[in-house]
Formats: C-alpha cells, sequence, structure tokens
C-alpha cells in the first residue's frame, strides 16, 4: 500500500495527522518546502506515478487549489493509462464535489468529532485491499511483448514503434516488456503534447539526460545538435528513450512533421540503438517509405 495525498495547505494540519498514522513509505508533500521547478513536479508526478491509492482532501480551499487540480490531473491520466492507481476522496466539508469525482470512492467526516481518526479508521481498510499486479494487467498480452523482444533482439531495428486507439496501453505495454527485457533498466519518457516542437522537445531531454537548462535564443541547427547530444549522452548512459502520443507529429495521412524526422534520423545512424531502439507510441499509424522505414519496425 502506497498512499498519495492530495490536499489544499490550509487543511495541512489534518492531513499530517492522518499522514503520521498512515505506513511509513506513504507519500505526504509540503509544497512549502519543495523548491520551485522542474523537481517541483517531478516529485509530484513521481509520487503518484509509484502510488497504489490517490486520496483527496476535498473542501472548499482544495476546490479552489491550482496545485490540487493538478494533481487529480495527473492521478486521472496514471488510472486511465495504467490503470494501476485507486482513488479515493474524503470530505472535510460540504463543498460540493466536481460530477467528474463523484463515481469514484467517496466518504465524509463532515460533523465529526475527531476527523483524523474517522479518516484513519475508514481509509486503512481500503488502502490494504490488494491491487492488481502488473503481471494481471497483460494477461493475453505475451504476443505483443514477444514482439517488441523480437524487435529490441534484432540488430537491424533502430526504432520501434506502437500504434493504436487511445487506451490501449501502449505506454503501458511497452513499459512492462523493457522491465522484463532490461533489468533495472531507466527509461526515460517524453510525453509528446499539441504543442511540443523542437525547442519543447530540446529543452525536455535536456533536463532529462544532463540536467541542464538550455539557453535563450538557440536556433535551430544548435537545437537540433542538443538533440542529438541529450540522446547520446541517454545512450551512453544506458538509458532507455520512449516518446509516447506522436500522432502531434503526423499529419492526417501519417507522414512525419515536426523533430520525427530528426529523432528517427538520429535512432538510424547511432550505432547505440543497435540493442537498445528509440520507442514511440501513437494513435495513428505513420507512413512511411524508403529509407525511412528500413530500421523501423512498427
Amino acid at each position: 500500500m502506497r498512499a498519495f495525498l492530495s490536499h489544499s495547505s490550509v487543511d495541512k494540519t489534518i492531513v499530517v495527522t492522518v499522514y503520521e498514522g498512515l505506513e511509513k513509505d506513504s507519500t505526504w508533500l509540503d509544497r512549502a518546502e519543495i523548491e520551485w521547478g522542474a523537481l517541483f513536479l517531478e516529485r509530484i508526478a513521481d509520487g503518484i506515478a509509484s502510488a497504489t491509492d490517490f486520496v483527496l482532501f476535498w473542501s472548499a480551499a482544495a476546490a479552489q487549489s491550482e496545485w490540487v487540480r493538478l494533481e487529480v490531473n495527473m492521478a486521472f491520466i496514471q488510472a486511465l493509462r495504467k490503470k494501476a492507481i485507486r482513488l479515493r476522496v474524503v470530505m472535510l466539508d460540504a463543498t460540493t464535489l466536481p460530477l467528474y469525482l463523484q463515481p469514484f470512492h467517496v466518504f465524509s467526516v463532515v460533523g465529526s468529532a475527531s476527523p483524523a481518526a474517522d479518516i484513519l479508521q475508514k481509509l486503512l481498510p481500503l488502502l490494504r485491499e490488494p491491487t492488481r499486479s502488473a503481471r494481471s494487467r497483460f494477461v493475453n498480452r505475451h504476443d505483443e511483448i514477444g514482439r517488441l523482444e523480437a524487435a529490441v533482439d534484432d540488430p537491424e531495428f533502430h526504432s520501434v514503434w506502437a500504434f493504436g486507439f487511445t487506451g490501449v496501453g501502449k505506454t503501458s505495454l511497452i513499459d512492462e516488456a523493457l522491465k522484463r527485457i532490461f533489468e533495472g533498466a531507466e527509461i526515460a519518457h517524453i510525453d509528446v503534447t499539441q504543442g511540443t516542437g523542437l525547442v519543447e522537445l530540446a529543452l525536455e531531454l535536456s533536463a532529462l539526460a544532463r540536467h541542464e537548462i538550455l539557453p535563450v535564443g538557440m536556433d535551430q541547427k544548435q537545437l537540433e545538435s542538443d538533440v542529438r547530444l541529450s540522446i547520446e549522452v541517454l545512450a551512453k548512459d544506458g538509458r532507455l528513450l520512449l516518446l509516447s502520443n506522436v500522432q502531434h507529429w503526423l499529419d492526417e495521412s501519417g507522414e512525419l512533421q515536426g523533430p520525427l524526422s530528426l529523432l528517427l534520423e538520429i535512432a538510424r545512424g547511432m550505432k547505440a540503438f543497435e540493442r537498445r531502439p528509440l520507442f514511440l507510441t501513437s494513435t495513428r499509424r505513420p507512413s512511411l517509405v524508403g529509407a525511412r522505414s528500413e530500421r523501423l519496425r512498427l
């Protein structure tokens, strides 16, 4: 059991009391003590990604908190993509719960003389319920994992691309396969969004690979060179690179747009990718011909 406790700073006192009554590996973050920046968001994301349960302490203050909203959104993404986190809601006051939160397990301590004690009494049995194992989430997907393994073992393929409808578990499938194939290997994961371009890609890769912030005003050649450098560093460190939702870099006919051509070119030309290919996922099948498809397995 590992619970992530999401709350407004106004409700900090009761959340601290509940946290102290939970098992020691549960996650409670005092945002005031975390330095602002990439580390701040990384700590929140890591806490939610490793949790079995997301516990939202709902109140008037939480309803107004941008941080609570961010954490709830992260938890929804985790629940939808990996189906590996359960959402719980604790009502601290009578503030109306949004419709999208109502289907989840909700209980109220409004009017309680000992709210923290009542929360622990109700919450602990829920948190101790067994979660679905990683293996059970991949029943009947062994053929797909086998195909991924075959692609990894074939030195002719420097890139592997999984595509399919939203919600079928492309990213989590690749993540599971890589954990089985490369025991202990670290995965550098970038989730491409509508606004991700060369600048954003270079910034993310630089932070992931070298923990550096790029200077302002770099031109396209400098950005492309920096992307190549960051990928070389990741490969040298033995880390695997996974980019999800790259459909944002495909047009309606599946032709490559944005930085995608550069990434595939780097993967094709770098020897390190012969045994540790670049992994991509998208909701749209790419349209590739000739040299572009030579070292890509779909």
